[in-house]
């Protein structure tokens, strides 16, 4: 062998390294990525939590802007179905309907970060997730939340309510 033989294959593998190395550096960057987003929708939602959780704890919060709100709107028209049913069919007032709204919106946005990541959990926890969904979803006000704001709620999550409760209960793995 000449060393114009052992230069060439030295090229090939030089090509091949460098081949492997870019092709891990991509998927290392992917991973990243993925990690960022993560990270940015649950700051996102634990931000939302806090703040919800904020309204739904101070009574003053909440008074001045039940009372902003009624002045604002002239009456007590126009509420959100979910305030509309806390006022009139669950007899709440409009404090207390504000409290139950802000506290659901927490809840729910809590359990729609925890299902969006639930594909990458072990199947233990994935069916304590499953376990804690359908017990949450029992509770009828939860539901009644649920259904009236479904629509406007993380589709990825909702699909994933859905396809659970439409299953029968099961054990884990």
């Amino acid at each position: 062998m000449n060393w114009n033989a052992v230069g060439a294959i030295g090229q090939i593998l030089g090509s091949l390294a460098t081949f492997v190395t870019v092709g891990y550096l991509v998927i290392q960057v992917h991973d990243t990525e993925r990690e960022m987003q993560r990270s940015l929708v649950q700051g996102r939602s634990e931000h939302n939590i806090a703040l919800n959780m904020e309204i739904a704890s101070n009574e003053h919060l909440v008074a001045i802007r039940t009372k902003a709100n009624n002045i604002l709107r002239g009456d007590k028209q126009g509420w959100t179905p979910f305030m509309e049913a806390a006022i009139n069919k669950f007899e709440l007032s409009p404090e207390d309907a504000w409290s139950l709204g802000a506290m659901m919106t927490s809840e729910w946005a809590n359990l729609a970060q925890s299902i969006l990541y639930a594909d990458e959990l072990p199947p233990t926890d994935r069916f304590q997730l499953d376990s804690s969904i359908r017990r949450v979803m029992m509770e009828p006000i939860r539901r009644f939340y649920y259904e009236t704001y479904k629509s406007q709620l993380n589709p990825d999550a909702v699909r994933y309510i859905d396809n659970l409760l439409a299953q029968p209960s099961s054990t884990p793995n």
